[in-house]
Parts: structure tokens; sequence; C-alpha cells
């Protein structure tokens, strides 16, 4: 290959936005969670008198023909368009009651309420925690403590993505390459050829391009626009790759081939069917490259 890294950019040499090291649970996050459990358990239950938030069936008396005797829903509160005069009329009313009041469309109608549903959201205490089950969490303090212990692994790791992302922008950004041209054009129209092949054979047109369908020229020069930068992106990845001791050679390329067919119990044949050495090369080395900067990452979480 002509084309190389000339220089990976130093991206420890950033200084990382402070936001980006933070991966401690907040309260108000477990508190949230909390809350949302709550509407889970939530129970639905008639009430007389209706007021904001809750559903409430009427019976059209007159007014209008189309909705006469039929069952009209109003949800005070929600300010639906065409609703409010509705939803103000019924609020503070009972069940039984009649209403005089606009809905768009149908002019002046005469409501009558004839059910009122309320969903009641339990308190957020120790006695609702209870109610939840969770093997040794029996008060909001412990749930506090087991919330953070199951999830904090996933918000370290979450952080550390973010950073190797950071990173890696800046890594694209700023490295310094030395491209053949030549080189760069034909690996650029090998990826979209692929592309054209693989949309065709799973089914997905690649001639229709933003909603209009294209001749071939045209979708394949719009797969060739949409692969422009992938070339120096995917150098980029194999050099960061190579950093951290990983070459991709063929028989890595075999070696991981054997290794996905096995897993998904289907033969190599077919997974090389749906990709390419490069294509495949960039996947990897792109993966095995944010391995790499999430360990990093790892230093410069908060303590």
């Amino acid at each position: 290959m002509k084309s190389k890294v000339v220089k990976i950019f130093d991206y420890k040499s950033l200084t990382l936005p402070s936001e980006l090291c933070k991966w401690r649970i907040s309260d108000d996050e477990i508190y949230d969670s909390l809350k949302n459990l709550a509407k889970e358990h939530s129970i639905i239950k008639s009430v007389n008198t209706v007021k904001n938030g809750d559903s409430v069936a009427c019976k059209c008396k007159n007014g209008n023909d189309i909705l006469t005797s039929r069952t009209v829903l109003i949800f005070p509160g929600r300010k639906l368009p065409g609703a409010e005069n509705a939803e103000k009329a019924v609020i503070g009313k009972k069940v039984g009651d009649c209403v005089s009041c606009t809905l768009a469309d149908y002019g002046t109608v005469m409501l009558e309420i004839t059910q009122c549903r309320r969903c009641e959201v339990s308190d957020i205490n120790d006695e609702f925690v209870k109610k939840l089950d969770i093997d040794g969490v029996d008060t909001i303090q412990k749930y506090f403590a087991q919330y953070r212990k199951d999830k904090a692994e996933t918000h370290r790791n979450d952080a550390k993505l973010a950073i190797a992302r950071y990173w890696l922008a800046a890594i694209r950004e700023k490295s310094k390459l030395d491209i053949d041209v030549n080189e760069e054009t034909a690996y650029t129209r090998e990826r979209a050829a692929f592309l054209y092949n693989l949309m065709s054979k799973i089914g997905e047109d690649p001639h229709l391009v933003n909603g209009e369908l294209v001749s071939d020229e045209e979708a394949m020069a719009n797969l060739i626009h949409e692969q422009k930068g992938v070339f120096s992106t995917d150098l980029i990845s194999i050099a960061l790759a190579e950093q951290d001791g990983f070459v991709f050679d063929d028989n890595e390329y075999e070696k991981l081939i054997m290794l996905e067919a096995e897993t998904k119990n289907i033969s190599a044949d077919e997974i090389k069917e749906n990709t390419n050495f490069a294509a495949y090369r960039a996947g990897v080395c792109l993966n095995r490259a944010g391995e790499m900067l999430m360990r990093e990452a790892e230093k410069f979480l908060e303590v």
C-alpha cells in the first residue's frame, strides 16, 4: 500500500472536557428511576370528581348530529388541539354532570360525564421499595446503594467510550497522512461496488436515492460520494490497531472469519459473500483501536 499514516496525532496532549471524565451516578438519576418504577406500578381507578390528568368519558347529548349518543374521551390538562375548551369545562365536575363546551370541527356540544378514571402513582418511600420485591432491598437507602452497584460498570464504560470517541475524532482530524490519490480512488470505488452488490443481495435498492429512482451510474456515484473519507479513516484505524500490537493480515482474516462462522453457526463462505477483506479489516481494526483508547481513557475518569 502506497498510502500511509505519517504521524498519529498525540491525543493524550489534549485537555479533556471535565464533563467527559464524570461517571458517578447522581441521586437525581436514581430518584428518576424510582419515579419511573412508581409509574409502572400505578393503579387505574374510577373516581367521581374530575381533575387534571384524568381520563374522562362523556356521552354527547346534543349539539352535533355526528357525535350525538357517541362516547367522547376528554383528557383535562393535556391541552390537545381542538379540545382545550372541553378539557377546562369538565374540571371539577362529577360523574353524571352535563357540561356545554366546544370541540373543534363539531362546534358547541352538550357532554354528559359517564366515567372518570385516574392513574394513582405510589408515593416513593420504603413501603413502595418493599413492593418492588428486589432481593435484599427494602428501603430507599438500600435501593440507592444497589442501583449504584448495578450501574457503576455501565456508567464507567459509557464515560470511557465518550472519551475514546472524542480522541478518535481529534486523531482523524489532526493526524498527518500521505495519500496516494489513485489508491484512494480505487479503494473508494471497490467499497462502493461492494455496497452496491450487498444492498441488491439483501433487498435494498441502491437505485433509490432520496426517494427517487436513479440510473446505475447515478446509484454508483451516490455510493462513491457516501464513501468519501472512508479511506483515510480506515488507514488511521489500521495504524492505531498496529500501535496496540495488532496486525491484520490474511491469516488473521481467515482466523476471525472461522471464529465468526463458528459463533453464528454458519459457513465461512457465507460470511465472505457478505463482506470483503478491506471492509472486514477496517471494522476489526476500528474495534481494536476503540478498545485501546478506552483502556487509556480509564486513567482519566474521575476518582
